[in-house]
C-alpha cells in the first residue's frame, strides 16, 4: 500500500507516480513499453467483456445495465490466468448441461490482485470471487431465470441501511418467529405454580380465575357468611339468597378460602436491610410473617386428596370441587371477616388480615378454594348440655375414625371441636342442636338425641390413598414448631399437640412443656409414620371437653379446658335433658347415670398417663390401654355398651 499523510484530522492516501524521474535509469523508450502494455490490457479487457456477454446469452440470461458495470468494474485488473479458468469452466458446465432433465451453469471468475498498485489492492479486497448462478429449469421448459451474481448481492447489501442491533427482550417483543408447532406456549408463572391444584377440581382449569369474578358468580345465589378459622385457611358458608327452583337446602356448600405462599416470579432487586427506614423495615418484617402463615400448593394438593380419599368412608364430608383465583377478596368476603371478627371476644379474634386492608394481601395473590357439603355447625359453637348429647357425640366421632383407621391409616391430628361438625336430623332449628330432645332410652344404645358428626378440616392428617405404598398424604409438623409452643395451662389443645410430638419421636406422651433441647440439635420426629394412638389422644380431648362443659366433672388444676367456658346447666338437668313427654323419668335417669359413669370411666381410661402401657392389657386400676381408636370400640361391644349394628349405623355423616 503507498504511504499515507495525515493533515488535521482526515488521512489522505498519496498516490505513487507511475515513473521515479530521479532515477537515471528510466528513459523514453521503457515510458513507450508501459503505455503500449497499457493499450494491451484495455484490449484484452474489452475482448473478455465480449466473450462473457457472449456466454450470458448463450445460457439464455439477461443481464441488466448495473450488471454489466460491475462487471466491468470487477475485470478491470484482469490477468490472462482469468482467460483459461473461464474456459475450464465453460467445459465443466457444458459437461453439466448435458445432464439429461437439468441445465445448471455456474461461473466463478477469481480476479488475483496486481502485485503493484493501489487498483489491484482494491480490487482484491472489495471482491474476491464473482459468482453467476442459474436455477434449475426443466429441459421442456422455455422459462427464463434472472441471474444473480455475487456482485449484485454485495452491491444491494451495501445500499441498504445498516440495521439496529435489538436486545434480546426486544427480539422476543417482536414478531413471532416460526417454531415447532409441537412445543407448548410458556405458560404464566401463577398456572405453572398451582397446576397441580388446578388439575384436582371438576373444570380442571388452565389458569386461576379472577377472585371478582369467581365472588360474583357465588353472591347471585347465596350469601357469603364466615363461621370458622382453621389453622391455615378461614371457613364461610354459602346459604341461599332468596328460593330458588334450581337449588335445594342440600346444594348449600361450605368453603375453606387458603391464601398460597406467592409464586416464585422474578422481583427487583430488594434493597438492603440497613438501607431500608425504620418503617420499611417494619413493613418487611409483618409480610414475611404474613406469607410464613400460607399455604405452600402441594401442601393443599394433599389435603385435597384426603378430602377425596376420605369422602367415601360415613361420617367425613364430602368433597365437592377445589379451584384456584387470584386477587384481592371481594367485598362480600370483606363483609362477611368483619362481621364474624367483630362478634368474637377480645381474646379470640381473628389471627387473619382484615382482606378489606390495603396491606392485607397484595393484587395478585393466589388462593386455594376448596367446596365441601355443608355439614352443620361446629361444635365450639353448639353448647353440649346433656350427658345424651355426649354420649352420641363421642361415640359418633369415635366410630369415624376408627373406620377411616381400617380402610386408609388415618391419623387426624387436628381432632379439636372446631373441626367436628354437628346437624340434628329430626329437627333443623338451632334449639335443636345444643338442647335436642330425647327419645327411646330404654331400648337403644346410642341415638338418643338424633344429632349426627361430621369431621372436617384434614390440614394436618395423615393418610394411605389408593394408589398403593407410594400413595401417602401428611404434613411435615417440624416445618412449623408453632404448634408444639402454646401454653397448655392455658388451653388443653396445646399439650395434645405436644403428646403427639413425642409419641412420633420416641414414644413418650407425658411431656407437657417443652424442656428440652431435642429441636434445637435437630432431632425431628418421621410425621410419614402411622401411629393411631394420637387418634386416642384427640378423643381424650374431646371427651374431657364434653364432660367440664356438662357439668359432669370439675376443672382440672393443671390444664384449662376451653369449652367449659360456656354457661352450664344445673346438675340434675344434665343428666335428664329434654325428655319426651311419653319417657319414664325414673327410668331415663337411671340409664342417664349409667352413661355419666361410662363417660367417666373413658376420661381415666384414655388419659395420656396410662396410654403408654404399650399391651392391651389391664393396668393397676382395671382400666384399658388403647393403641388405636379401633381397639377402643373393640372394648366397647365387648363391654356391651355398644354393638356392630349400632357401629354401622354411627358415622354415616352427610
Amino acid at each position: 500500500m503507498p504511504p499515507k499523510h495525515v493533515y488535521g484530522k482526515r488521512p489522505r492516501a498519496v498516490k505513487s507516480a507511475v515513473f521515479d524521474w530521479s532515477s537515471p535509469d528510466l528513459d523514453k523508450t521503457k515510458v513507450q513499453e508501459t503505455q503500449k502494455e497499457r493499450a494491451r490490457s484495455k484490449t484484452n479487457m474489452g475482448a473478455e467483456m465480449s466473450r462473457i456477454a457472449d456466454r450470458l446469452k448463450h445460457l439464455g440470461l439477461e443481464e441488466s445495465k448495473n450488471d454489466e458495470r460491475d462487471a466491468r468494474r470487477v475485470l478491470k485488473k484482469k490477468d490472462a490466468n482469468a482467460g483459461k479458468a473461464a474456459a475450464a469452466d465453460k467445459d465443466k458446465a457444458s459437461g453439466d448441461a448435458s445432464k439429461p432433465g437439468q441445465q445448471l451453469s455456474v461461473v466463478v471468475h477469481e480476479v488475483p490482485a496486481d502485485a503493484g498498485g493501489e487498483a489491484g489492492d482494491e480490487a482484491a479486497t472489495r471482491l474476491s470471487k464473482t459468482k453467476s448462478r442459474a436455477r434449475a429449469t426443466s429441459a421442456a421448459s422455455s422459462t427464463k431465470v434472472r441471474a444473480t451474481t455475487d456482485s449484485e448481492s454485495t452491491k444491494s447489501a451495501a445500499s441498504r441501511p445498516a440495521r439496529k442491533l435489538r436486545s434480546r427482550s426486544a427480539v422476543r417483543r417482536g414478531s413471532p418467529q416460526p417454531s415447532d408447532s409441537s412445543a407448548a406456549p410458556p405458560g404464566c408463572p401463577y398456572t405453572a405454580y398451582t397446576k397441580h391444584l388446578l388439575r384436582l377440581g371438576s373444570t380442571r382449569g388452565s389458569r386461576p380465575i379472577p377472585f371478582a369474578e369467581w365472588s360474583d358468580s357465588l353472591t347471585a345465589h347465596f350469601d357469603v357468611i364466615k363461621i370458622a378459622e382453621a389453622s391455615y385457611g378461614e371457613v364461610y358458608r354459602l346459604s341461599l339468597n332468596k328460593p330458588d327452583p334450581r337449588f335445594l337446602k342440600a346444594d348449600e356448600s361450605v368453603i375453606k378460602l387458603i391464601a398460597l405462599k406467592p409464586a416464585p416470579v422474578p422481583e427487583p432487586e430488594r434493597p438492603l436491610s440497613h438501607k431500608l427506614s425504620a418503617y420499611a423495615k417494619r413493613r418487611l418484617a409483618i409480610k414475611e410473617l404474613r406469607i410464613s402463615q400460607m399455604s405452600d400448593p402441594s401442601n393443599v394438593v394433599d389435603e385435597v386428596r384426603l378430602l377425596q380419599r376420605l369422602s367415601s368412608i360415613p361420617g367425613f364430608t364430602n368433597f365437592r370441587d377445589a379451584t384456584v383465583v387470584q386477587g384481592r377478596p371481594s367485598g362480600a368476603f370483606c363483609k362477611a371477616w368483619k362481621e364474624w371478627n367483630v362478634a368474637r371476644p377480645i381474646n379470640k379474634k381473628s389471627t387473619f388480615p382484615d382482606p378489606s386492608w390495603k396491606n392485607g394481601y397484595e393484587d395478585d395473590q393466589l388462593w386455594a378454594v376448596v367446596e365441601m357439603q355443608n355439614a352443620g355447625s361446629d361444635l365450639e359453637h353448639v353448647g353440649v348440655q346433656s350427658v345424651w348429647a355426649a354420649w352420641d357425640l363421642f361415640w359418633g366421632v369415635a366410630c369415624a375414625v376408627a373406620k377411616a383407621e381400617c380402610e386408609a391409616e388415618l391419623e387426624h391430628r387436628d381432632l379439636h371441636l372446631g373441626n367436628v361438625c354437628v346437624r340434628n336430623t329430626r329437627d333443623q332449628s338451632d334449639d335443636a342442636l345444643s338442647d335436642p330432645e330425647i327419645r327411646e332410652v330404654e331400648r337403644k344404645r346410642i341415638g338418643f338425641t338424633g344429632l349426627e358428626t361430621t369431621i372436617i378440616d384434614y390440614t394436618l392428617s395423615r393418610a394411605r390413598m389408593d394408589d398403593g405404598a407410594k400413595g401417602l398424604a401428611f404434613l411435615d409438623m417440624s416445618k412449623d414448631r408453632f404448634f408444639f409452643q402454646g401454653d397448655g395451662s392455658f388451653d388443653y389443645q396445646y399439650n395434645i399437640y405436644r403428646y403427639m410430638h413425642d409419641i412420633h419421636l420416641d414414644g413418650r406422651a407425658l411431656s407437657i412443656v417443652e424442656d428440652d433441647d431435642r429441636w434445637e440439635r435437630g432431632i425431628r420426629p418421621d410425621w410419614s409414620r402411622y401411629i393411631p394412638l394420637t387418634n386416642v389422644l384427640w378423643l381424650h380431648f374431646v371427651l374431657r371437653t364434653f364432660l367440664i362443659t356438662i357439668g359432669a366433672i370439675p376443672q382440672p388444676k393443671d390444664h384449662f379446658i376451653a369449652g367449659s367456658s360456656k354457661p352450664k346447666p344445673n346438675k340434675g338437668n344434665y343428666l335428664l335433658g329434654k325428655l319426651a313427654e311419653t319417657e319414664n323419668e325414673r327410668n331415663a335417669l337411671a340409664k342417664a347415670k349409667e352413661l355419666d359413669k361410662r363417660l367417666k370411666t373413658l376420661d381415666e381410661a384414655l388419659d395420656p398417663k396410662n396410654l403408654m402401657i404399650k399391651d392391651v392389657s389391664e393396668n393397676q386400676d382395671g382400666h384399658c390401654a388403647f393403641q388405636s381408636t379401633t381397639e377402643l370400640v373393640a372394648w366397647a361391644i365387648t363391654e356391651g355398651w355398644l354393638k356392630e349394628k349400632d357401629i354401622v349405623s354411627l358415622g354415616c355423616g352427610n
